[in-house]
């Protein structure tokens, strides 16, 4: 496998977004092409978070970091997660 095509594969996996523990898509539908800037070839296509998206995963992550589950986590705990993601 080339590295255009594994960056395809993996462009490809995310046309949604991962916020408050979920997947979703964008709140207006729309994704965008992610393009290889050595090449400009379009690798895949992704959510297209709108101000509301970003909105809504900030207002999440907040409330992780003031005192949900996050938070009380040891930071050993939180990079696993980050990798498995």
């Amino acid at each position: 496998m080339t590295t255009t095509q594994s960056a395809a594969s993996l462009a490809s996996g995310f046309r949604q977004m991962y916020v408050n523990g979920k997947w979703q898509d964008a709140s207006t539908g729309e994704t965008m092409d992610v393009i290889n800037p050595a090449t400009e070839a379009v690798l895949g296509k992704i959510a297209a978070g709108s101000a509301a998206d970003v909105d809504a995963a900030v207002k999440a992550a907040r409330a992780q970091f003031d005192g949900g589950e996050w938070s009380k986590m040891p930071g050993s705990a939180r990079g696993r997660l980050l990798y498995r993601l």
